[in-house]
């Protein structure tokens, strides 16, 4: 909530979990799961390198 939007490495630098193929991997695994479905909470923008992840507002699809 206080950044409004999140980057992949922002995330693993959050989780403490360095900059490993492994953690990279993982963490768009994260990504993806909390950006997809019924249960998202999470609104994916941009795309490779510049995609960042911003809140969802509830009931809709759209970033805060």
């Amino acid at each position: 909530e206080h950044h409004r939007s999140i980057i992949p490495q922002e995330c693993r630098e959050l989780l403490g979990w360095g900059e490993s193929q492994s953690a990279k991997v993982e963490v768009s695994r994260y990504l993806k799961t909390w950006s997809s479905g019924t249960d998202a909470f999470l609104v994916p923008e941009g795309h490779g390198a510049t995609r960042r992840y911003s809140l969802a507002v509830q009931g809709t699809e759209n970033s805060i």
